[in-house]
Formats: C-alpha cells, structure tokens, sequence
C-alpha cells in the first residue's frame, strides 16, 4: 500500500468499507473511484482477476464488488456483474474459489466453494429488500420483465429482529403487493421505498389505495422510462402494508 505502488489486484482489500462495513470514514466521491479504478482495471472478462495469489477470477469478490455498485446506485453495473457470474456457473451451480482464465476450471482453493454461492444469494437479496438507515427499500435491484404479470412472494427475510415476507401481482392496469413486516417495530425503521416498473403508470393518487402506512411521495409516474418509486410511512404498530391501485 506505498503511496507509489501501482493499481493492482491488492487493491480489493478497500471493499469492506463499503460493503459489508459501510463505514463513514472516507469521502464518498474517494470510495467511488476506488470502487471504479477496481472494475475498469481488474475485470478483464467481466469477472474481478486476482492475479496476486489466487492467480483466476474471483467468484465471491465479483459479487462483492456488485454489492458495492450497489450501494454507489449503479444498478445496472452490479446486474451486469451477476449476469456474467451466473454465466460461469457449472452444471451443479457451483463454482471453485478461482476459475483459471483460459480452461474456466478452478486454480485454487476450494472446488465448491460456499462462501461464493452465499454472497450471491445475498446479493439478490439486496435486490428485492434492504435497509438504508430509517429506509427499507424494495425491488430496487428489479427490473420490469422480473416483476409483471407474476405471481410474486419473496422471503421471509430476517432484518433487525423482524421478518419481512412479499407477495402480490403487478399488471400493468391493476394490482396490489402486500408487505408483511412482524417485529417491524423493532428495527426502528420508518419508511418503505416501493421500487415498481415505470410500465405500471401510477400517475394519480386517487388510484391508489394504500393499508397499513400514509404515502408521502410518488416519482417518476409520468409514463416516462424511469421506475415507478413510491415513498411510505408505515403507521404505528402496524405489521403489514398493503399497496392497491386499479
């Protein structure tokens, strides 16, 4: 880490001051740099190299680096990140600690390597609910094509001593997701960010009918192409809120 030292693979060891730490310590713009110097110069195929020890790509720190895309809001870099992880799975979806540049076989470490499968399955956790501050987002990390016309239900997800379960069906027209959320007063969380396609054109109030917590803001519903972001208080005491719109 000498101040004249060049840009190499080492340079991974930075990422858990974002994720999974999120620590204050360093300016935002600072931490975005490093985070982009990591994915412009170590992704050689899509996938972080490790060419110091591991001497492959790394399966765990790509889907960290995603998480950290995340959290600096570029979505659509950290799906691409998990696009081409899952591209590389094998037939069993496994993956070893390292998968050699040419063959795609593994170089080292473990051959079925867990801690690899577990950020991934918490990375598409993070798309579908997390938490930021007083803030419990949803289907942030989602796309359209993911969420319409289906019969959705997602967790339980475990979060600060509370459960937090997903279900519904989006239409374009009509339809409604209820948020279950018992124990949700111990989190001392306050507001759901509901992430919804653009295609679901919720541009009145009046067609939407919300149980359980008070909207306070609604953006991007002009029937443009940005997605659909509704902003709710959940009420006192309440365990679940229920979204309705026709």
């Amino acid at each position: 880490a000498a101040p004249g030292r060049e840009l190499d693979g080492g340079a991974i060891g930075g990422l858990p001051l974002l994720y999974p730490q999120e620590l204050d310590l360093l300016p935002r713009e600072e931490v975005r740099r490093t985070i982009f110097a990591i994915y412009e110069n170590l992704f050689p195929e899509g996938l972080f190299l490790q060419a110091v020890i591991h001497s492959g790509y790394n399966v765990y720190l790509s889907v960290q680096v995603a998480q950290c895309m995340f959290r600096l809001g570029e979505v659509g870099k950290a799906r691409r990140i998990l696009k081409e992880v899952l591209r590389r799975r094998s037939e069993l979806w496994t993956y070893p600690e390292a998968l050699h540049p040419r063959s795609g076989g593994g170089v080292m470490g473990d051959g079925y390597h867990g801690w690899a499968f577990a950020e991934i399955l918490l990375l598409l956790r993070e798309f579908v609910l997390h938490r930021r501050g007083h803030d419990v987002h949803i289907f942030r990390g989602m796309r359209a094509r993911e969420l319409m016309d289906a019969d959705l239900e997602f967790g339980p997800f475990p979060m600060d001593g509370a459960n937090a379960s997903i279900r519904g069906r989006l239409g374009r027209s009509s339809g409604e997701l209820t948020v279950d959320l018992p124990g949700w007063a111990n989190t001392g969380a306050v507001f759901l960010e509901l992430h919804l396609p653009p295609r679901l054109r919720l541009d009145e109030k009046a067609r939407l009918k919300i149980d359980g917590g008070r909207l306070l803001h609604v953006a991007g519903d002009a029937g443009d192409d940005r997605e659909a972001t509704l902003r709710v208080e959940v009420a006192a005491g309440s365990e679940s809120v229920r979204l309705q719109y026709s």
